[in-house]
């Protein structure tokens, strides 16, 4: 039987990722959305730390925004991220982005627990959020599995074009 993530520990953290994690973060995202290198990023330091900063700043116009981590007990490592917002102007919403768990700590069910740890921001009944929106790759089946667990259901299907130059 596969353990619940007890060699894990959900962080939490709703303004600003706390500058310790800031790299790490930006580690993450360069696993889930991973960009070709350039010469220009290379050459500029901090891209990943500016690209975290860049996007919370996005963020900020939400009525609420909450973001959990997982760490590695035994390592003190970052690897796991969940973020969840609530929309300023349809608060009945809230939308559920990236939730990400490095590979080699997959299977402990960190990912779901991350969920549900943003999930609690809700509870407090504070927003009159009445549904989450996600989205997913059609491939990623163990995160379409955790939204099914969650109690999720499929409500549409997007189709991206790309033409490569």
């Amino acid at each position: 039987m596969e353990s619940i993530a007890t060699d894990y520990e959900i962080i939490s953290w709703t303004d600003g990722t706390p500058e310790e994690l800031v790299e790490a973060r930006a580690h993450l995202s360069a696993i889930m959305r991973p960009r070709r290198r350039t010469s220009t990023s290379t050459s500029r330091p901090n891209t990943g730390r500016r690209a975290v900063r860049l996007h919370e700043a996005t963020r900020t116009g939400w009525v609420a925004t909450t973001r959990r981590g997982g760490r590695h007990r035994a390592s003190g490592e970052l690897v796991g991220y969940s973020e969840l917002t609530v929309s300023r102007d349809q608060p009945q919403t809230a939308y559920q982005w990236d939730t990400l768990v490095v590979r080699r700590h997959r299977g402990h069910r960190l990912g779901g627990l991350l969920k549900v740890a943003t999930m609690r921001l809700l509870e407090s009944g504070q927003y009159p959020t009445r549904k989450i929106t996600t989205f997913n790759s059609m491939l990623n089946e163990p995160m379409i599995a955790v939204n099914e667990a969650l109690g999720a259901r499929v409500a549409g299907a997007m189709v991206a074009w790309r033409k490569d130059l």
